[in-house]
């Protein structure tokens, strides 16, 4: 069964738009997928064969990465990990 890993990051006030592309491009190019709907949430599938510390010390590496190419310092992440996707919705509810 593989593993799918829901990210969301925050970064420190200072980090710019521009360190927030790069390393945002970063995560894309380590087969991370950015939720549109969501500022700062990603999501990822590892393979059938990858372990849950497997599957979280890969996502630690990819975020080092993604921030050491951005020259981001400090920031604040949770990882959930499970076997099916993310569930999504949007409301968006009108006012009458």
């Amino acid at each position: 069964m593989s593993v799918k890993a829901l990210l969301t990051i925050n970064f420190e006030e200072k980090v710019t738009l521009i360190q927030q592309e790069i390393f945002n491009e970063k995560l894309e190019d380590l087969q991370w997928i950015k939720i549109p709907e969501l500022q700062t949430a990603w999501e990822v599938c590892f393979n059938d064969l990858i372990s849950r510390d497997f599957a979280l010390n890969t996502t630690k590496k990819d975020i080092s990465l993604a921030a050491h190419k951005a020259k981001i310092s400090s920031y604040n992440v949770a990882i959930q990990f499970g076997s099916e996707w993310p569930v999504r919705f949007t409301d968006k509810n009108k006012s009458p």
